[in-house]
Formats: structure tokens, C-alpha cells, sequence
């Protein structure tokens, strides 16, 4: 649940934990050797969709007093750490050749990766990853669940409903589930980031 509540602005703002690829860069290497050169491009695109993430948290974080600001980048980071992990889906459609989805040129997300069909095939080739990515990217943890619904609302505004955050007031320390939404953020870019990593260290 989301409050809509100004609190006023915050006195100390989240620090961004530093993002690590170490994983990722040899995974990298991995599928570089291989020479799949679309699940390569897939690869440099989570990472960079993770990198461009964090510069949108720092310019949330940097504006928490400039409305316009502040939402650029709210919406920025919200789309941005969705689309590396939509990234990092499609690289395990990929990597497992699990021909997930129906629309050609489109990438698997994270929706169609958890569906049902999807992880018993992809648990007949790595159960531990299977079991990892439910645990992680379901609906069914609080914590994905409460980043769907800001990133729905706040990030590509899907529901029909006016959005969850209020526009042209300083009510930028808004609470997300039990925390303000800038450490909610700062939180939600340090997990993806691990969640990331700990997909390639089980797909290694």
C-alpha cells in the first residue's frame, strides 16, 4: 500500500550502495566465447539499463525539492531497473532456449518468465534458477509486488486511475509500503542488483 502523505522533505537522504558486475562481467565473457551475439547484446543491455537506473535515483535523490526534477527522475528509475530486469529475463529465454513469448522482437519480462508454464521449463533445465526467479520476481514477494505497482503507476501510468503520486507539491517523501519512496528506491536498485547477480552466478 502506498500513502500519499507529505511528510516534508527529508533530512537525510539514502546513500546508493555502489553497483557490483563482477558475475555479470564473466558471464559475459561465458556467452562472448560462445558467440551468441543476440544474447550478448541482451547481456550489455541489462547492465546498461542498471546503470542508467542508478543515474535516475541520483537525480531523484539530488532533486527532492524540484517537482519536475524529482518525477523525471522517479519515472526514469522506475522504467529503467523494470527494463533490466525484463533484460535479464530475456537472457535466460535466451540462454536456456526456452522460445518464451508470442510477439516476435519483443523480449520476455518478468510476468512471462514466472508464469507457470514458463518456470517448468525452465526448471527442467536450471531448478535452482527456476526456484530463485520465483522467489525473487513473483508476485508473491512484498517487495516485487510493492515495485510493480509504483513502477505501474509512477512509471508507465498503466492503471487508469490518477497517479499515486501527488504533482506540483513538495510531497516527494511519500511512504512505499514501510519505507519513504527514496529509500525505497535506493533499496530496489541495490536488490535488483543482486538478484542480477545471483542469476548469472546460477546460470554460470
Amino acid at each position: 500500500m502506498i500513502v500519499t502523505e507529505s511528510l516534508g522533505l527529508p533530512h537525510d537522504l539514502p546513500q546508493i550502495q555502489a553497483l557490483s558486475f563482477v558475475i555479470c562481467d564473466n558471464f559475459g565473457k561465458k556467452i562472448a566465447s560462445a558467440g551468441n551475439r543476440y544474447l550478448l547484446e541482451y547481456h550489455e543491455m541489462t547492465k546498461n539499463r542498471l546503470k542508467v537506473a542508478e543515474f535516475c535515483l541520483k537525480l531523484l535523490l539530488d532533486n527532492f525539492d524540484n517537482d519536475i526534477a524529482f518525477i523525471a527522475g522517479l519515472t526514469g528509475f522506475l522504467v529503467q531497473a523494470k527494463l533490466s530486469l525484463d533484460s535479464l529475463c530475456q537472457e535466460i529465454n535466451l540462454h536456456y532456449e526456452l522460445n518464451i513469448g508470442q510477439r516476435p522482437n519483443y523480449a520476455t519480462d518478468t510476468e512471462e518468465l514466472t508464469e507457470p508454464r514458463n518456470l517448468l521449463a525452465l526448471s527442467r533445465k536450471n531448478a535452482k534458477l527456476s526456484q530463485f526467479v520465483v522467489q525473487e520476481l513473483s508476485a508473491s514477494n512484498p517487495w516485487f509486488a510493492t515495485f510493480k505497482i509504483l513502477h505501474d503507476s509512477e512509471g508507465v501510468h498503466r492503471q487508469h486511475s490518477p497517479r499515486l503520486m501527488p504533482s506540483g507539491i513538495a510531497a516527494h517523501d511519500i511512504e512505499v509500503g514501510d519505507v519513504k519512496v527514496g529509500e525505497f528506491c535506493a533499496k530496489s536498485l541495490s536488490r535488483i542488483n543482486k538478484v542480477t547477480e545471483a542469476c548469472y552466478g546460477l546460470m554460470m
